[in-house]
């Protein structure tokens, strides 16, 4: 009995701190960057050509414009990704300045993910950083959420480098 009532208090309390961490951590930030040897309006040009995300965007299918103007803050559109399954999801572009930067919010029913890509030229070549900054809907997705950033961090870095090379070694020409 004593073995059960050891593996009850565990339970519990592992309960306890997972409900905890949502509580005391409802948002957090990552960021993940490259280096890409191209100036920034050949980097800004490729990272919202929607025909070209599906090669350094893990699981695009579409961008579809809801309202509004391309490109332009307030407007919005729906980003469709296939993972497990299909997931359409609202995003807004909230502010920009060509080609230094872009912020744009997307929601779902699990987070709110608040994210801006800069552009920073360095002669011949352009840093882009990726800052993102995530909130869960609920205790138990902001628990689960920051408990998974080290693989949300890493996920972006893998989009971000498939982004360099399509920059570096994609075949669509650039003026």
């Amino acid at each position: 009995m004593k073995i059960l009532k050891y593996i009850g208090i565990t339970v519990l309390s592992l309960v306890a701190i997972f409900i905890a961490v949502g509580l005391a951590v409802p948002s957090f930030s990552y960021e993940a960057s490259v280096v890409v040897n191209a100036p920034p309006q050949k980097c800004w040009s490729v990272l919202h050509d929607t025909s070209r995300m599906k090669r350094w965007m893990n699981g695009f299918q579409r961008l579809t414009l809801t309202s509004g103007e391309w490109m332009k803050p307030g407007s919005s559109y729906e980003i469709v990704l296939q993972q497990d399954k299909l997931y359409a999801m609202p995003e807004k572009l909230i502010d920009l300045k060509e080609p230094e930067w872009a912020t744009f919010q997307l929601t779902n029913d699990v987070l709110t993910s608040d994210y801006t890509f800069r552009l920073t030229g360095q002669g011949l070549k352009t840093e882009i950083r990726a800052a993102y900054k995530v909130t869960g809907t609920n205790i138990l997705w902001r628990s689960i959420l920051f408990l998974s950033k080290s693989y949300l961090q890493k996920e972006a870095q893998k989009q971000m480098d498939l982004l360099l090379l399509e920059i570096e070694t994609g075949e669509v020409e650039f003026d």
